[in-house]
């Protein structure tokens, strides 16, 4: 859609529904949903695979690889869908491991500071290891 086309979608009561290109204050283009009644939506680029999926789904196509073409957008929208959600997870997963690491070396400088030992790795017991990376938390939180 270029930035001056408008889509207007009218029911058989009439009720209508356009879809216009606009541009975000941060200058994203975003797409501006407005209804009959006096509603507006809008849905940035990272939603709108997800809100025509719906749309598509919710007006009966299916996913088919041997269907006509709207079915293999509704499979290829599917499937980018599912990639992308897998690839976020997985970026979530490797955030919390880097998170999780970086609070344990915070976790086992302290207790190598309260005891004047040189522990090279947390202890394995559970209690001790909870307890410094509850401490580690503390003081995140007092020095910022």
């Amino acid at each position: 859609m270029n930035p001056n086309q408008v889509f207007t979608h009218v029911d058989e009561d009439g009720d209508w529904l356009t879809v216009e290109h606009q541009m975000t204050d941060s200058g994203e283009p975003v797409a501006e949903l407005d209804t009959d009644a006096n509603r507006t939506v809008y849905v940035t680029r990272e939603d709108a695979p997800n809100v025509a999926l719906a749309i598509l789904k919710a007006a009966g196509w299916e996913a088919d690889a041997l269907g006509n073409p709207v079915n293999h957008a509704v499979r290829g929208l599917a499937k980018y869908i599912e990639d992308r959600n897998e690839a976020k997870e997985a970026e979530a997963l490797e955030a919390l491991r880097l998170e999780t690491e970086k609070l344990d070396g915070e976790a086992l400088a302290l207790l190598n500071a309260a005891t004047g030992e040189h522990f090279k790795a947390l202890p394995e017991t559970h209690n001790v290891a909870k307890f410094w990376r509850a401490a580690a938390i503390k003081a995140r939180e007092i020095h910022s």
